[in-house]
């Protein structure tokens, strides 16, 4: 016949404390690394993670800046109307993905201009510089009225660039506008509340320069 092995009554409370402490340091450690993944996660997305970069160059305007590896631009057709304001080229850069979607739609094809086919990004706008003024005065005198503040700045590459605020009434976006002789590139700021998108904008913007230098 086996016999009853007894446990005091501190044993066994030792032993409830040993799978409590352990019980408490497994959750603690869960905690801990869901937390680390999580804010792991976070900062890539926001802020660390490496994003590779590709240069757009253009010698016919002399133009050349930096541009996200993921993502991808396509030239807009130029109306009529637009030429009469003197554009030569439109460039829509955004994201590859939504390229993709947008080039695979039905509906974008046939109404580009359809909510669902409106995606924040940057636009590059070429237009001539008639008369080779100076940007400032060519600010004043061809978008002068549809601005509602503006400020001189240099970018990252010494160039020297005005950086404008639409009036709201034609979208309210912040634009950078650079000019040489021949021509002004307007950089434009289309990402809405699109906090990545605006992160692109700036260093696009800032990441400008000539490819043959340009007294200014």
């Amino acid at each position: 016949m086996s016999k009853k092995i007894k446990v005091s009554p501190a044993g066994h409370k030792e032993k409830i404390k040993k799978v409590v402490r352990w019980g408490a340091i497994i959750i603690v450690a869960i905690v801990v690394l869901t937390v680390v993944v999580l804010a792991e996660i976070w900062f890539k997305k926001n802020n660390g993670a490496p994003r590779t970069w590709r240069a757009y160059s253009n010698q016919n305007y002399n133009t050349r800046f930096d541009y996200p590896s993921d993502w991808a631009y396509n030239y807009r057709n130029i109306s009529d109307q637009d030429k009469s304001f003197g554009i030569i080229d439109i460039l829509d850069f955004i994201p590859l993905a939504e390229k993709d979607r947008i080039d695979l739609s039905s509906v974008c094809q046939e109404k580009p201009d359809d909510a669902s086919c409106l995606v924040s990004g940057v636009s590059v706008t070429i237009q001539k510089n008639e008369g080779k003024l100076p940007l400032a005065e060519w600010t004043q005198k061809n978008i002068g009225s549809f601005i509602s503040s503006q400020k001189e700045i240099t970018l990252t590459s010494g160039v020297k660039a005005l950086e404008m605020k639409e009036a709201q009434s034609v979208g309210n976006h912040t634009i950078v506008a650079i000019g040489q002789p021949d021509f002004i590139t307007i950089i434009s700021d289309d990402s809405g509340k699109d906090a990545d998108a605006q992160k692109v904008f700036q260093k696009m913007s800032s990441s400008f320069n000539f490819i043959n230098p340009v007294a200014q």
